[in-house]
């Protein structure tokens, strides 16, 4: 699979993603990496809903999605991988996947959650996940549209969670 994009969004498929990085990118397949959606149906159905006709859309738990790029099945697709959360990330890449570069596009505030940016907010475990990719080599960047400029991420990441 030609992966044009790895991003970091709780809300999957939206606006920003379909419209904003889609047609930017001219993807013409987006992959949901996320054990809670693979494992929903009618999640599973609101993201199928969500993408234009002419986008493939998969929703696939970690395992199932490296198992898909280690086959080589999206070859001749141009695909945007989307992740619930920085551990979906981790997992995809301890499972053999390379993940050079990952976009962090909204990470929102929840309680327990501290907001470092606007749009992103961490908790402990999702620092340790971004931490964890930055060790494996992974260059993290927030940049919410295409037209944002990138900024690094783990410059951001508090210490103190």
């Amino acid at each position: 699979m030609a992966v044009l994009l790895f991003r970091v969004d709780d809300r999957l498929i939206h606006g920003q993603v379909v419209v904003g990085w889609g047609r930017h990118l001219k993807a013409d397949a987006i992959v949901v990496c996320s054990e809670r959606v693979a494992g929903d149906d009618l999640a599973r159905t609101m993201m199928e809903m969500g993408a234009p006709a002419d986008v493939k859309v998969e929703v696939l738990d970690p395992a199932e999605t490296a198992a898909r790029f280690h086959r080589n099945e999206y070859a001749d697709r141009a695909a945007i991988v989307l992740f619930e959360t920085p551990a979906e990330a981790l997992r995809l890449l301890e499972l053999a996947v390379e993940i050079k570069t990952l976009n962090v596009g909204g990470m929102h505030f929840r309680p327990g959650k501290r907001q470092i940016m606007e749009g992103v907010s961490v908790d402990r475990a999702d620092c340790e996940a971004l931490n964890a990719l930055a060790a494996r080599g992974v260059k993290i960047f927030v940049q919410l549209v295409p037209e944002a400029r990138p900024v690094d991420l783990i410059r951001k990441l508090p210490g103190d969670l």
